[in-house]
């Protein structure tokens, strides 16, 4: 088309649409240029050039196209909407929220709240991110994957299994296997987090299958992809050998990720060799050696590195992260426990390295306080994890020991 019709700007906006989606974005942006000096007002063409300095992390640029593509189409919910994924990704939350008031304003499409869902429980404001992913989920059903998740941050596993049958009965009616691979996915976490190991390793395996046998092979890359995946999985089934004290097996698990390393596309390297040194850590920990869990994940990176937007959910998990923080306190240096929990429930700004805050930090961390005896700040840490829990499981053991220590600590002071 382009040899044949050079004034014809579909052809290099096809070409760079190509590119863009094979992950080529700098040749993609290249052939966009082209289009878009055949017409400087093609929404379509800013938004797709936006789209692959999002993907190449170039945030700035992609905020300049947007707000191009904005000028020319002032209604474009959806170019409001990647901006706040871009503020989001430079750690200004405050942007991030504006922008998606913004594209609701512009575009009432619930489906555009995702990314204003996602900022609401970064700031641990889980009753507005579950009322937002309850209306998006009433309209997109795959949508039953994202809000499980904060189910489980809310420590309310019954909800999150309630959603995650939901999600599987959408992916039957649909015969969609990348929502029934998710809903294994959050089932699996689930049944980790109540320690029934048999069925989390049956989760964690069935999501995988789906995905290396139907899913994987269709991708660019698709060898390296798979590694990646079984590495991931591997680190999952690592933790459940942990927790279940089957450390010969976890090591196993360990010795699975090492060799495939040099294999692995570089972006997704940095974040594989964070579940290396995570698992290690683990495996250390407990083992009763403390320093040396300390000394693996002092390590860098001690950080997911940096992945495509797209894999914001997936990046989480683990949702607690913490095993730094305790092998400190095992070791006998609560000051630096206290610094680690304290770096974990602020949120990083650096845009590279931000997790959902669990509720769960402000629990141990009060520990320490209380053990520190820092009285006010182990009453605040009690009430912060009593509220962000107020919905949660009654059974979760934490709930009634922080009850229990609140009120000893306000009747002692």
């Amino acid at each position: 088309m382009i040899r044949l019709f050079p004034l014809d700007k579909d052809g290099p906006y096809g070409l760079g649409l190509v590119l863009i989606y094979q992950g080529k974005y700098e040749a993609g942006i290249e052939q966009l240029q082209r289009a878009l000096e055949l017409d400087p007002y093609d929404s379509k063409t800013l938004g797709l050039i936006a789209t692959g300095y999002l993907n190449m992390r170039n945030y700035e640029k992609a905020l300049e196209y947007y707000r191009r593509q904005i000028a020319v189409s002032p209604g474009n919910g959806l170019a409001r909407a990647h901006m706040a994924t871009c503020y989001l990704h430079m750690g200004k939350l405050d942007e991030a929220l504006a922008e998606c008031n913004e594209a609701f304003e512009a575009d009432t499409d619930v489906r555009l709240l995702t990314t204003m869902a996602y900022i609401y429980a970064l700031t641990e404001d889980y009753d507005k991110a579950l009322r937002l992913m309850d209306r998006i989920a009433q309209v997109e059903k795959y949508r039953f994957f994202e809000k499980s998740v904060l189910y489980c941050l809310a420590g309310n596993l019954s909800q999150a299994e309630n959603d995650i049958l939901r999600l599987t009965e959408y992916a039957a009616g649909v015969k969609s296997r990348q929502s029934e691979a998710n809903a294994l996915w959050v089932a699996g976490w689930i049944a980790y987090e109540r320690s029934e190991f048999e069925r989390c390793r049956t989760s964690f395996q069935g999501w995988l299958d789906i995905y290396v046998q139907e899913i994987l092979p269709r991708r660019e890359n698709a060898a390296a992809v798979i590694k990646q995946w079984r590495a991931w999985q591997a680190f999952y089934l690592g933790l459940v050998d942990v927790k279940q004290g089957k450390l010969e097996a976890a090591m196993a698990r360990l010795m699975e990720i090492e060799p495939v390393l040099p294999d692995i596309l570089p972006d997704y390297r940095n974040w594989i060799a964070y579940y290396r040194n995570f698992l290690g850590a683990e495996i250390a920990l407990a083992e009763g050696d403390a320093q040396r869990a300390i000394t693996i994940a002092e390590k860098p990176p001690f950080s997911a590195g940096n992945v495509e937007p797209r894999n914001d959910w997936l990046r989480n998990a683990p949702f607690l992260k913490d095993v730094l923080a305790r092998a400190y306190r095992r070791n006998g240096d609560l000051d630096k426990a206290i610094a680690e929990y304290e770096r974990l429930i602020s949120f990083n700004k650096r845009g590279s390295e931000f997790y959902f805050i669990h509720p769960r930090y402000y629990f141990r961390l009060a520990e320490l306080y209380e053990e520190k005896g820092m009285t006010p700040n182990a009453i605040r840490g009690y009430e912060r994890f009593l509220d962000l829990w107020k919905h949660a499981d009654a059974d979760i053991p934490e709930i009634g020991q922080a009850r229990k220590r609140l009120s000893r600590l306000k009747g002692e002071t």
